[in-house]
């Protein structure tokens, strides 16, 4: 799996490329910082990181020349969203064949319809975390993942392992939603994680260009995607 992320430096005065208050992650508030994106390998005998993309925040530096000639920015580094810096780093790495069969992300870019159609068009699967405001496309119309989860009945949920820990697997019922099937490009649903003493549900967009059982998607979800708009829900 190819795992794409953003980090945050924390940084002192203003003249570091970049540089500017936003939020991190690595702080869990805003602060003046550089933002990169990372792409990590992931496999079953261990992960590291092979590649970074620094995030150039439009207004203060991306379409800024004095500031950018200044700090040395090259001319051919052009403004991109971390979405958009996450998808050419994901095509760089299989271009270079990196042996990676799917993408694993958190919010930022499960909620980024480009990322998620360059995957498309390269049939590489991925489980991307998104928010529980977000629209998917249904048969009938698009529909909130929420509002699917709320349909489901008892047994659509089904206890899986997200992970093995330090004090033994992370237990999950977890739910997966068909949302379209289309022979030219595969499988596409939604995957609900609900935490069984709070009840908090966490949502991933997921898609396959060939059949994966539903364990496969809740592994991958809980070593690479993490949605920050999760929901509450009384109790089912």
């Amino acid at each position: 799996m190819l795992v794409v992320d953003e980090a945050g430096d924390l940084k002192k005065g203003t003249n570091t490329v970049g540089v500017q208050r936003q939020y991190t992650g690595s702080a869990a508030r805003t602060e003046n910082c550089q933002v990169a994106v990372y792409l990590t390998y992931a496999a079953a005998g261990g992960h590291t990181l092979i590649d970074r993309a620094l995030y150039l925040p439009q207004h203060t530096w991306a379409t800024d020349p004095a500031r950018r000639a200044k700090a040395g920015v090259p001319d051919t580094v052009e403004l991109a969203t971390r979405p958009a810096l996450a998808t050419s780093l994901i095509e760089a790495a299989l271009d270079a064949d990196v042996p990676a069969s799917g993408v694993a992300g958190d919010g930022v870019y499960g909620a980024d319809p480009n990322l998620r159609q360059a995957l498309h068009d390269r049939q590489i699967g991925y489980v991307l975390a998104v928010g529980c405001n977000r629209q998917v496309p249904t048969e009938a119309r698009k529909v909130r993942v929420d509002a699917l989860t709320a349909a489901l009945p008892p047994r659509a949920w089904h206890k899986m392992s997200a992970s093995p820990g330090s004090k033994g697997h992370r237990w999950f019922f977890s739910a997966l939603i068909a949302t379209t099937e289309r022979p030219d490009i595969g499988g596409c649903h939604v995957l609900v994680r609900r935490t069984d003493n709070t009840h908090e549900l966490a949502f991933h967009r997921c898609y396959s260009p060939t059949p994966v059982p539903p364990h496969l998607y809740v592994r991958v979800a809980g070593g690479g995607g993490r949605s920050r708009n999760r929901s509450r829900p009384a109790k089912a």
